[in-house]
């Protein structure tokens, strides 16, 4: 069982990357293919996340070669000889598939391993910024009859060529270098509009020469007069950089009215000036040197302001020498009573000091509920516990403790780590942490001037922590939000609320977190202290087990242990262990209490079931309820990780013993494949061969197989039993299909039901991951061989348009060529294309019925379909 428990372990400690990587990869398969990148992302995507830290719209000689690995890549994209790559070089130099296939160093069409670590750390990025997270190419804001595209009407509705041209306007100079430019336009549309040939852009140039409709004619690359794939992702930018997406200066938040203008009444509406200077005052001084009062004054007015001429203001200096309404006079240069471009910049900075936007302080506003700038003790507990930061901080490794290097890296002290691993050991544990430090004692720590407020610098530490929280799904919400453990909701929490709600064992249960029914010394520290370790360790072996818990101690004594101040009340950290094991009882299925009958020496006899295997709630499997609930096909299916219909030694010993292989490997070529399975065994035999004390039930480890089977077939869909007319040499005849695809549900694909369930149109849109309406040969033999191809390219280009296909074939056709065995179904992996493009367009905007309306490059009519 080994090798099988350790797969479960790798589950459960997989990194962040791994976390991510599922995201990506849509089918679960451990490789990331071309359409599962461009699912998530777009190239302008990439580059936006990217560019994240400093926010220059480009990328130094270093990053590029950091990011791609080769340091001549920057020379050569580096088209005018400046000091950066703009987004617009790195668009014009390579594509997201250009992407792809760098990365994809062995060529053969997947990201996998390594190859896949920089596509997984871009769309961290994207998660973390949170840009477009979900499908990445929803242009919904712009297509506003949702029919999956643009036309030129929704461009010019959603777009004005001035608001555009100050959202684009990065540093507000009223300019666009040429770098600056060629993010929206290429070198042609450039040179055009540049009538004093200065090598600039005047927003004058761009408004006498420019309108929305040029653009937009300049993005529909296929004249069909629609913006469709890729073509929209520039216009999307605009409107991205227009409303405040990605990181553009936009001013969203302050211009109420979205008119591209602050005005004073918007400006002042937003910003409470006392709270915006507290909040840039980050070391709670109550003083602003002059770097920090430079971001939203001049030198001039710093000067008239800093009455006492110690080059420092205080708040009382400010507030008695300014108002806002002076501010905002100060900032608008040309005196038309609104701030456009740069001058709205310190407004900005005053609104985003308030609100918690800033670099280390993305996070703030879902900590400071009051929206004062600073961080306060309760804002700290209602939203973690020590508990959840401890498993926060953690993720990276999982190994449930700290090196001195991350102790120290953490609090800034390299004394602590010492003091507070007191057995010794090469690690603190958790237990070790919470004997040392609690909640409150982390927040005095980092409050350093100790006026009760994390502020500055000093939050940064707490909003790193909400950060990984967030990252990590941990209690993302009101993190300690127990009002169903409250029952009368009093904000405490009494000793019998906790007793209705779970019992000692269930408790155990759920802080026993490997399983093994026992805690050891650094397990046990982190719900009990080492007075309460000793009493319970009966026999003195440095573990205490779950008997000799349940023997030496009680729920209710566990309830006063906690009561420190013994008012018969939990409150505030006193109730976080209690708030824990109620939670992880409720996100797991644990049994109200062990079975009369429960052998005491039996690892895990609470064992985590599920209540729709478990049909009676008994806490153990019976072998009625194995045999209802699925059969030894769908159980071979679900254990089959790779789909071949066999298993090696190696595969089989994950689920049967040497023993029980040998038996059924009746061919002796030392693996045994679904028939010899089901030929020598039946379900009930392999129930008993798991049923190790032959009760006729599996309890504890005895059930890990069939609960994870069970699960497995849940999560995925598994045919009841393959067709009478399986052909038991086909590959992978039990395939997971989709039963809307499948309407039958006989386990293959009829054609009929491809026919009724999609056209050739939308098939070529879902296969289409470029959106460029025709297929390379690399392309093409994705789903079509080189003879398929070479008929369909009629005028030997080596390119078949959406034309050549679907004047040259039918989606029948293309059946009957994925159909080998020709006898009318699709099984095994004869249906993989078509499934594929089936969940494709399940996934996607694709149109029920594709409308032959538009022209592509060729000329010739063709069905405008989107492929998002």
């Amino acid at each position: 069982m080994a090798p099988f428990l350790l797969f479960f372990v790798a589950l459960a400690t997989a990194s962040p990357l791994k976390r991510q990587m599922s995201a990506i990869d849509a089918d679960g398969d451990g490789l990331i293919s071309r359409p599962e990148v461009h699912n998530v992302m777009t190239l302008q995507n990439a580059l936006v996340a990217l560019d994240a830290v400093d926010g220059d719209h480009g990328f130094t000689e270093q990053e590029t070669t950091d990011f791609f690995g080769d340091s001549s890549l920057y020379a050569q994209w580096n088209t005018n000889g400046d000091d950066h790559l703009s987004f617009g070089e790195v668009h014009h130099a390579i594509t997201l598939d250009g992407m792809f296939d760098w990365f994809d160093t062995n060529g053969d069409g997947f990201l996998e391993g390594t190859e896949a670590d920089k596509v997984v750390y871009v769309y961290d990025l994207m998660v973390a910024q949170g840009i477009h997270h979900g499908n990445f190419r929803s242009h919904h804001h712009l297509d506003a009859d949702q029919d999956g595209q643009v036309s030129l009407l929704e461009a010019m509705n959603g777009i004005d060529v001035e608001q555009a041209i100050n959202a684009l306007d990065s540093n507000g100079d009223g300019m666009f270098t040429q770098t600056q430019a060629l993010q929206f336009m290429d070198h042609h549309m450039f040179a055009v509009l540049d009538t004093n040939h200065d090598h600039q852009l005047s927003f004058d140039e761009i408004r006498t020469g420019l309108t929305v409709q040029d653009l937009f004619n300049f993005y529909d690359q296929n004249d069909d007069g629609f913006l469709t794939g890729t073509e929209v992702d520039q216009m999307q930018y605009i409107w991205d950089s227009i409303h405040g997406h990605g990181n553009n200066r936009m001013h969203h938040e302050l211009d109420a009215n979205g008119d591209g203008q602050v005005t004073q009444q918007e400006a002042t509406q937003g910003i409470h000036f006392n709270q915006a200077l507290h909040a840039i005052d980050s070391d709670g001084d109550g003083s602003l040197t002059q770097t920090q009062a430079l971001q939203f004054l001049d030198h001039h007015y710093f000067n008239s302001l800093d009455t006492n001429h110690d080059h420092e203001l205080s708040i009382d200096e400010i507030s008695a020498g300014m108002t806002l309404n002076q501010l905002f006079n100060i900032h608008d240069h040309d005196n038309d009573g609104v701030l456009t471009g740069s001058e709205a910049d310190g407004f900005q900075f005053l609104w985003n000091a308030v609100h918690g936007h800033g670099h280390n302080r993305r996070q703030a506003t879902g900590i400071d509920a009051d929206g004062d700038g600073l961080i306060s003790r309760p804002e700290v507990h209602n939203v973690m516990t020590l508990q959840n930061a401890l498993v926060a901080l953690d993720a990276v490794d999982g190994d449930h403790g700290f090196t001195e290097q991350e102790t120290t890296d953490f609090f800034g002290d390299s004394t602590l780590y010492a003091q507070w691993n007191t057995n010794g050991d090469d690690h603190l544990s958790f237990g070790e942490v919470h004997h040392a430090i609690t909640l409150d004692g982390m927040f005095d720590w980092f409050d350093t001037n100790g006026d009760g407020f994390l502020e500055g610098a000093e939050a940064d530490k707490v909003v790193y922590v909400y950060d990984l929280m967030v990252a990590q799904g941990i209690h993302h919400g009101n993190f300690r939000n127990h009002h169903e453990l409250d029952a009368n909701n009093d904000a405490h929490i009494s000793k019998p609320e906790v007793m209705n709600a779970f019992t000692l064992e269930q408790a155990l249960v759920a802080l026993d977190t490997n399983g093994d029914m026992q805690f050891t010394v650094d397990d046990a520290l982190q719900f009990i202290d080492h007075h309460y370790f000793n009493v319970l360790d009966t026999n003195h072996d440095h573990v205490i087990d779950f008997n000799e818990i349940l023997t030496g101690t009680t729920l209710s004594e566990l309830f006063d242990f906690y009561d420190e101040n013994s008012d018969g009340f939990l409150y505030g950290t006193e109730a976080d262990i209690m708030i824990y094991v109620y939670n992880e009882i409720q996100n797991s299925i644990v049994v109200t209490s062990p079975p009369a009958t429960a052998d005491p020496n039996t690892v895990a006899p609470f064992r985590v079931i599920p209540r729709v295997l478990d049909t009676n709630n008994d806490a153990h499997i019976s072998k009625p309820e194995v045999l209802n609930a699925f059969t030894l096909e769908q159980a071979l299916i679900a254990l089959d990780t790779n789909g071949d219909q066999q298993f090696t030694v190696d595969d089989a010993l994950q689920f049967i013993d040497h023993h029980y292989f040998n038996v059924l490997d009746t061919n002796h070529d030392h693996v045994i494949d679904f028939n010899e399975i089901l030929t020598g065994t039946t379900l009930s035999e392999l129930f008993d061969f798991y049923d190790e004390n032959s009760d006729g039930f599996l309890y504890g480890t005895e059930a890990d197989i069939m609960i994870y089977v069970y699960n497995e077939i849940q999560n995925s869909i598994v045919v009841t039993s393959p067709p009478a007319t399986a052909d038991p040499n086909t590959v992978a005849p039990f395939r997971v299909i989709p039963r809307v695809l499948d309407t039958n549900n006989d386990a293959h694909i009829s054609k009929p039901e491809v026919l009724n369930a999609f056209t050739l149109e939308q098939a070529l849109v879902a296969l289409d991951t470029n959106g460029d309406m025709q297929f390379t040969v690399d392309d093409a033999l994705q789903f079509i061989d080189h003879h398929y191809f070479n008929v369909l390219d009629t005028n030997h280009d080596h390119v078949i348009d959406f034309n050549e296909i679907l004047t040259g074939t039918t989606l029948s056709e293309l059946f009957d060529f994925y159909d080998e065995n020709s006898d009318g179904f699709l099984y095994g992996t004869e249906a993989d294309i078509m499934i594929y493009i089936y969940n494709e367009i399940q996934n996607s905007i694709v149109p029920t019925n594709a409308v032959v309306t538009g022209t592509p490059a060729t000329g010739t009519d063709f069905p405008n379909t989107v492929f998002f």
